[in-house]
């Protein structure tokens, strides 16, 4: 006989033997008084309990990733480093990533545009790091960006133009 033919009786007999034994299977479970179609339900649902575990873990993960890389760019902001404009620009991009998980900032912020709920975002986390600040410092700080927000309001029509 040729080759051919034998792999492909083979390869018949596999598959055979491997339906056979998932339905011996399914024949053992009911005869063991399972309820074949209730395990299958059970196996799907515990297949989708995983399945969102890890949606929710890699979630996790992002925002936890992304509040890292904001307390980064507040570092920078109270440093000096940065200016409330740029400080906004950063967190935008990072309330945008990534795309599976955006942090939901334009509901919870005020403001005509992105780019002023976003300013009024990094102002509101400025606000959990003042207290660290001098009375005096803060308060400069405070108005300072407070200032620089409202000259770009005044700039750009009411609309923050970020750069």
């Amino acid at each position: 006989m040729p080759t051919w033919f034998l792999g492909r009786v083979s390869l018949f007999l596999v598959l055979a033997a491997l339906l056979g034994a998932a339905w011996l299977q399914l024949d053992l479970l009911a005869l063991c008084g399972v309820d074949v179609a209730e395990f299958c339900t059970s196996q799907e649902k515990a297949f989708r309990a995983r399945q969102r575990q890890e949606w929710l873990r890699r979630r996790v993960e992002a925002i936890v990733q992304r509040n890292e890389s904001r307390e980064a760019v507040m570092r920078e902001l109270l440093a000096g480093r940065l200016t409330l404009l740029q400080a906004a620009r950063r967190f935008k991009d990072l309330n945008e990533t990534p795309i599976t998980c955006q942090d939901d900032y334009r509901s919870t912020y005020p403001g005509r545009s992105d780019g002023e709920k976003v300013c009024r975002q990094v102002l509101a986390w400025l606000e959990r790091d003042l207290p660290d600040l001098s009375p005096s410092q803060a308060a400069l700080l405070r108005s300072t960006l407070e200032e620089e927000l409202a000259e770009n309001l005044r700039q750009n029509d009411g609309v923050v133009v970020l750069p």
